[in-house]
């Protein structure tokens, strides 16, 4: 019997020599790449100098695991084929195995000790057969040596130790069937409900895992019908005896939203707490998003920024690296610093986060600590569409088809990128959709649909944007009857959530008085207050518009001419039009007749009201900064009846009236005053279908309507 030891004894140490061997050389060529071939002879010969140091020190056998726990740190696993569960657990305290008669210790397992558990297994111990099946999936510091036991041997104990009823067994078997966990050539066919009898049988023996795992089925209702009140008995009866903190994190997750529970966020706050205590990362995390948003506790960002810091750095976590860089983007928690925003959602990129590769490729698409990159954020986000659960990658790639930016232009494939985004519940991709059914495109024009989906989104849109379209719709009619009050209501709440564009709106309702009391000083404070955040230059120009007319604020031409100026800076084409009548009429700044045709001429691309037509047919049909041109005068004044400008429709029917660049109609002059006295109630319009009636021009001569129209021209011009 002690020849047999010593055989067994030295063939084990030869193994375990051959195997430190083979690690060191196995070492040595995995950064034999990065080096030259003297570094990397030289590594090899430290290496062995090491073990004989080791070994001259401590004594063979310490060398050797000595040795063997150097070489395997920080590489990774070569069990490609085992897939974790979603239950992230481990058990934390020394197993006891083989009847008792030795221990197998946290840490590093030696060949010995392996050789051990599994002579212990053959020999028909529960405990170690169930024990091999439990490392090899759990026990990522070991699965290296585990590999020296073939996958169809490991299946082998497993079976025998669930036959023989243990729990631990049970519930990686459970988990093997439904799918969670696989082991390569092991002869198994998956099956949902003999993996959930599998769980059930491992719970009912209080095995705390396997209640964590019967939970979550009871939550997700996939193989078994929902129940949340099931579910979250089953993690607080977990809760007794779990270390991890993973029920904890499930408790405080039913309290977050009110499934099988009432919704209590002040509780989830504390489960959390308990779970993140208890290690878990998962609840770490949590904790650290409540101290973000200040949900169940006082918001503080810096106590979050502390734990998205620590987890990111102790457990190389992605979404905490992710967290890290909102945090220095916006200044939550620690100064405000692009450049560190940007290297936080790189290392999240690199440690394999698809949400951090978003946050990357956001950076580069908007020179976020790095210079402008739109080829390489394009990139990052189409790597992102794979494992894109959140729809952010999606979005993105269709805002560079709806914008055109580095691909073709193409509304149709936007339209698709944001649908799959909206899809996947991406807030922001549900807001492109509906704006899309919105204007019509990359799909005919719904209002209705629109507002479904406005409708749906609004109270989980932190941006406001939702609530400011929903007021659009209604201050518009479009989709619904038309509300003037209730288009406020919508734009007070998208104000509310300090949506710039929301801000605007409701500053104009005052203005205009739709909704609410005019009120012109109520008006020019608001655009006081949003002008600073507002980059389309609409604020400006409103308050260059106040200055200029006198009302909301004391008349002065030199600020209107300032402010026109501004909002032109800012791209604003209506304030291009605003600036160019400064100069053409030399209000607030010397008149320039050149200036400001060339600015009424840039304009007209993308101004929608007509303004900048007109002012361009005014120049032609009176001979400012161009010859006078009769006929092109008659175009633009067309041009800006056609988008609708009321001053533009005056000027055509003039043109009509007198036969001005086009021939005289004074039937048509008469509609289209008409027209215009629908829109306005002013005294040049009056007046001139008075004199239509007068003299009988484009309609039957009428003395008594003439005279009522003559009336209506002069109680107007006699108002203050």
């Amino acid at each position: 019997m002690a020849n047999q030891d010593h055989h067994k004894t030295t063939l084990s140490l030869i193994d375990t020599v051959i195997d430190l061997c083979n690690k060191i050389f196995e070492l040595c060529n995995k950064i034999r790449d990065k080096m030259s071939g003297t570094v990397w002879i030289l590594t090899l010969v430290v290496g062995i100098c090491v073990l004989i140091f080791l070994y001259i020190k401590y004594g063979f056998h310490k060398a050797v695991e000595t040795g063997l726990k150097a070489v395997n740190i920080d590489l990774p696993s070569s069990h490609s084929e085992t897939t974790l569960t979603i239950i992230s657990s481990s058990e934390n305290n020394i197993k006891r195995i083989s009847g008792g008669n030795f221990l197998i210790p946290k840490g590093m397992l030696t060949s010995n000790d392996i050789f051990d558990l599994r002579r212990s297994a053959e020999d028909g111990n529960i405990e170690a057969q169930a024990e091999i099946a439990w490392k090899i999936f759990y026990d990522r510091q070991n699965v290296r040596l585990l590999n020296e036991i073939s996958h169809p041997d490991i299946y082998h104990y497993l079976r025998a130790a669930v036959n023989s009823n243990n729990a631990k067994a049970q519930y990686i078997y459970g988990l093997m069937l439904l799918g969670r966990l696989r082991l390569s050539d092991a002869p198994i066919n998956t099956s949902s409900m003999e993996g959930f009898r599998q769980l059930e049988n491992s719970a009912s023996q209080g095995y705390y895992l396997a209640k964590i795992a019967l939970g979550d089925e009871y939550y997700r209702g996939a193989i078994i019908e929902r129940d949340y009140y099931k579910a979250f008995s089953l993690f607080q009866d977990a809760a007794q005896e779990d270390e991890s903190g993973f029920s904890y994190y499930n408790i405080g997750f039913c309290y977050e939203h009110g499934h099988g529970i009432e919704q209590n966020t002040d509780l989830a706050f504390e489960n959390y707490r308990m779970s993140a205590d208890k290690g878990d990362v998962n609840g770490r995390l949590k904790l650290a998003t409540f101290y973000y948003l200040g949900i169940g506790a006082e918001k503080n960002y810096t106590k979050a920024f502390d734990l998205y810091r620590d987890i990111a750095h102790g457990e190389r976590n992605g979404i905490a690296f992710y967290a890290m860089g909102i945090c220095y983007l916006h200044g939550n928690g620690v100064d405000q610093n692009y450049q560190n925003a940007f290297e936080s959602f790189k290392l999240s990129s690199e440690i394999g986060s698809d949400i951090g590769k978003i946050g990357l490729a956001t950076c580069y698409y908007n020179g976020i600590g790095i210079e402008k990159n739109y080829d390489e954020a394009f990139r990052l986000y189409n790597e992102s569409l794979q494992n894109d659960r959140t729809g952010r990658a999606f979005r993105a790639i269709g805002i560079y088809y709806d914008m055109g930016i580095g691909v073709e232009k193409d509304v149709q494939k936007a339209f698709d990128y944001f649908r799959i985004a909206a899809a996947r519940g991406d807030i922001g991709g549900k807001l492109k959709l509906a704006a899309y059914y919105y204007d019509g495109f990359g799909v005919a024009q719904d209002y209705k649909k629109a507002i479904e989906l406005f409708t749906d989104i609004a109270q989980d849109d932190e941006s406001g944007q939702a609530f400011r379209m929903l007021g659009s719709c209604y201050e518009y009619g479009h989709g619904v009857e038309k509300n003037p009050q209730k288009a406020f209501e919508y734009y007070k709440l998208s104000a509310g959530r300090n949506d710039v564009g929301g801000r605007l709106k409701v500053a104009s309702c005052y203005g205009e008085g739709i909704g609410v009391e005019q009120n012109h000083t109520k008006a020019f404070e608001l655009f006081s207050d949003v002008e600073q955040y507002d980059e389309s230059g609409w604020a400006l120009r409103a308050l260059g518009i106040y200055y200029k007319l006198g009302i909301g604020v004391e008349q002065n031409f030199p600020k209107a001419f300032i402010c026109f100026k501004d909002s032109a800076g800012k791209g604003d084409s209506a304030g291009r039009v605003n600036l160019g009548i400064c100069y053409f009429y030399g209000t607030g700044t010397e008149k320039n007749s050149a200036k400001a045709f060339d600015l009424f001429r840039d304009a007209s691309q993308d101004d929608e009201s007509g303004e900048a037509f007109r002012m361009m047919a005014l120049c032609y049909d009176i001979g400012i900064a161009v010859e006078r041109e009769p006929q092109k005068a008659f175009a633009y004044y067309s041009l800006s009846e056609q988008k609708g400008n009321i001053d533009g429709r005056f000027n055509l029917a003039l043109c009509y009236y007198i036969g001005n660049g086009v021939a005289q109609n004074y039937a048509k002059a008469f509609e289209l005053f008409s027209d215009v006295a629908q829109s306005e109630r002013s005294e040049r319009v009056f007046y001139m279908i008075g004199i239509c009636y007068e003299n009988g021009y484009g309609t039957e001569r009428d003395k008594d309507k003439a005279a009522r129209y003559f009336d209506l021209a002069k109680s107007i011009a006699q108002k203050p």
